[in-house]
């Protein structure tokens, strides 16, 4: 019953942190902005890792073209938000196989458990895809890679690739169309 209510306790104060973000989100995007103009290239890796590492609707491409608008070399700016965005997906399924794996198990009976387990691996993979370049929850979806022991080469390859294919996307259409 414990294991129940700290499961429920977390995702309560998951959702809190995400409306909470959601509601501000102008005003965290102009917190971004000051912290780009203040520590420069810094700021970018931290901020790309923050946005894949915690579960918040601002993505790493934000502090991107944020840098990118303030004068920023481009291609620095996509290295380091590839480097934070990495940093961070790792740090999401590291949280995920830490601290969800035992909350889940121990919630399911044995065979329900077993059950989500065969349910994720035959499609958690292609939903950490699509989270990885839509608006679905990104960072629910590493914790829950993290939490069914995904392995660390189809995380890579169905999470952070794709990831970063749509970062670098978003951010040269972003340089291409501000130059033109």
């Amino acid at each position: 019953m414990r294991k129940k209510i700290e499961l429920v306790l977390f995702w309560v104060v998951i959702l809190v942190l995400a409306l909470l973000v959601f509601n501000n989100l102008d005003l965290i995007k102009e917190e971004i902005g000051h912290l780009i103009i203040s520590f420069g290239y810094p700021a970018v890796l931290v901020l790309a890792g923050l946005a894949d590492a915690l579960e918040q609707p601002i993505g790493p491409e934000v502090p991107g073209v944020l840098a990118i608008l303030f004068g920023l070399n481009p291609f620095i700016v996509l290295s380091l938000a590839f480097l934070g965005s990495i940093v961070g997906s790792l740090t999401s399924l590291y949280v995920g196989r830490r601290f969800l794996t035992s909350r889940i198990a121990n919630i399911c009976s044995r065979e329900k458990h077993i059950n989500l387990c065969k349910m994720f691996h035959k499609h958690g993979k292609w939903v950490l895809a699509v989270a990885a370049i839509s608006p679905i929850p990104y960072v629910t979806t590493c914790w829950l890679s993290g939490a069914f022991r995904m392995s660390l080469k189809d995380f890579v390859l169905f999470g952070i690739f794709p990831r970063l294919i749509r970062l670098s996307f978003i951010l040269m259409l972003f340089f291409v169309g501000f130059v033109l």
